[in-house]
């Protein structure tokens, strides 16, 4: 099934409006959360999607998101597309983003995989080093 754009538009406001309590409920409860979306969804643009379908769109569309916002700045992993970019504007908030909480980690602290290639960097450059003492 096709989405059209006014769906589009009416799912993203809808997980807008309704981000406070996607947070606030678990995650094995959030099939029905996904459902609730979705009967809306269908009450306001006479269609016929289930909870998945939505659940599924709204996350192919952060990631789309992510790819333009990558695209931008001219990131090397970026991919071009343009067929959404006329849904980038709602999406440029992040609303979808989870509240910080407690176990957040501060945003000057390298991740894990950041710390894992600067350790795989060291060790490169230390068998070059090693490598090119032995062929003296």
């Amino acid at each position: 099934m096709v989405w059209s754009q006014q769906e589009i538009h009416t799912l993203i406001k809808l997980r807008q409006n309704t981000n406070q309590l996607y947070w606030n409920i678990l995650e094995r409860l959030r099939r029905a959360y996904w459902n609730n979306i979705a009967n809306r969804l269908n009450n306001i643009c006479n269609s016929n999607y289930v909870g998945n379908q939505c659940k599924r769109k709204f996350n192919s569309l952060i990631t789309v998101y992510k790819n333009i916002d990558r695209y931008e700045a001219n990131d090397q992993r970026r991919k071009r597309i343009q067929a959404y970019r006329i849904f980038f504007n709602e999406l440029k908030t992040r609303f979808w983003e989870g509240p910080p909480d407690q176990h957040d980690v501060t945003m000057d602290t390298p991740t894990i995989t950041q710390r894992r290639r600067t350790v795989r960097a060291r060790r490169r450059r230390k068998e070059r080093r090693g490598n090119s003492e032995n062929n003296r």
